[in-house]
């Protein structure tokens, strides 16, 4: 897939894995951007959004990936301008089972967006929030399109 787009922001903070994915993309180094911060709602030294980054690409589809560890709603916050922006044509797929309202509440974000939003018919058991009572079972992503000509 990486020979299909034009640009990759990838965001790691954990330096174990830097090497590693500097070594997997390495081919594609003109593609492919290791950013070593967390992706969210604000700019720090260890913190950036999406939407500051948006002026690294010279199209006008953004395809984004969220699987960051219960903080997609802090991205989304960070993104909420290339979202909204009538010049990106923006494709979003979002990890939804890290926190136990995380399908809700984003597929609530999404859509007062005025994105759409599809799911699978499948669930994921997700142990790790235990101060949720059982049961873990969790939709995993969903995807989102503005608009059905798109």
């Amino acid at each position: 897939m990486i020979d299909k787009v034009y640009k990759v922001l990838l965001f790691e903070v954990d330096e174990r894995w830097i090497k590693a994915l500097k070594k997997t993309f390495e081919p594609w180094g003109d593609k492919v951007q290791i950013i070593n911060k967390y992706v969210s709602d604000e700019n720090s030294d260890t913190t950036v959004t999406i939407d500051s980054l948006i002026n690294t690409f010279d199209t006008n589809s953004i395809f984004i990936k969220l699987d960051v560890e219960g903080a997609e709603k802090k991205a989304l916050e960070g993104a909420k301008k290339t979202l909204t922006s009538s010049e990106y044509k923006c494709k979003a797929a979002i990890c939804t089972y890290h926190k136990h309202n995380d399908y809700e509440d984003l597929s609530q974000l999404m859509k007062d967006i005025s994105y759409e939003i599809e799911t699978t018919d499948r669930y994921m058991l997700f142990i790790h929030d235990l101060d949720i009572k059982p049961p873990y079972f969790r939709k995993a992503l969903i995807r989102c399109q503005k608009g059905l000509n798109y």
